[in-house]
């Protein structure tokens, strides 16, 4: 598992996708927004954000799996399991480090006809039980929040070879230090399955300034593709 931290989205990992997840998520911004002269533009603080990538066999087995496989394919990938039609992954949940508000995600995977891939993803501000025990925050502001599902809709970035991402950013909490992915599976045709090879979530503070503007560009989805 992989955390990359930005204090500055001017200085993004090459190839990771994290920066065209960003300018996706700004498009609103900047259409809407005003042009601001670069000396103004350059006294404002800068967004903080962040990432996290699993993508390896154990990156995935840190995580809990219930009708899934566990494969080493394309250096670790999640399947359903033989003769299962469902199955789901649940991550352990992951500290952001810093306070955020906001959090997309690219992912590749590959989805085959009549079957079915959903990705969620739920924050808190406090710091979640162990595992097994209770959560004593549970159904209190400082618990878990709602899963908030993660739609690729017409997105692609071309960063990642077409690999899925979300056109927009999901709004949390400004509050939120820790955030989880969960993953679901399901297939009406038996042997037939979903595969999952990587997950880039990306999570940002845009309370602490204001994003540089730049251009993107994304390519269409094919129908039906996606859940």
């Amino acid at each position: 598992m992989k955390v990359i931290m930005h204090p500055d989205h001017k200085h993004l990992v090459r190839g990771s996708g994290i920066g065209m997840l960003f300018l996706l998520s700004w498009l609103v911004w900047w259409f809407a927004t005003p042009a601001v002269h670069p000396v103004a533009l350059a006294q404002q603080p800068t967004i903080q954000q962040g990432a996290i990538t699993l993508t390896s066999a154990p990156d995935w087995q840190r995580g809990s799996t219930s009708g899934l496989l566990i494969t080493n394919n394309a250096g670790g990938e999640l399947r359903l399991d033989d003769q299962q039609i469902q199955g789901s992954y649940l991550s352990v949940p992951f500290s952001t480090t810093f306070a955020i508000n906001a959090a997309g995600a690219i992912w590749q995977a590959d989805i085959p006809p009549d079957t079915s891939l959903l990705l969620e993803l739920r924050g808190r501000s406090s710091p979640p039980p162990a595992l097994g025990e209770p959560d004593e925050q549970a159904g209190t502001p400082f618990g878990w929040s709602t899963w908030r599902p993660l739609i690729a809709g017409d997105a692609r970035s071309e960063a990642e070879s077409g690999a899925f991402a979300t056109p927009s950013i999901l709004a949390f909490p400004p509050d939120t230090r820790y955030l989880q992915l969960r993953a679901s599976f399901t297939t009406d045709i038996p042997q037939a399955s979903p595969e999952l090879q990587a997950v880039t979530i990306a999570f940002l503070n845009t309370l602490a300034g204001h994003p540089h503007r730049s251009a993107y560009r994304v390519r269409p989805s094919l129908p039906g593709q996606i859940r």
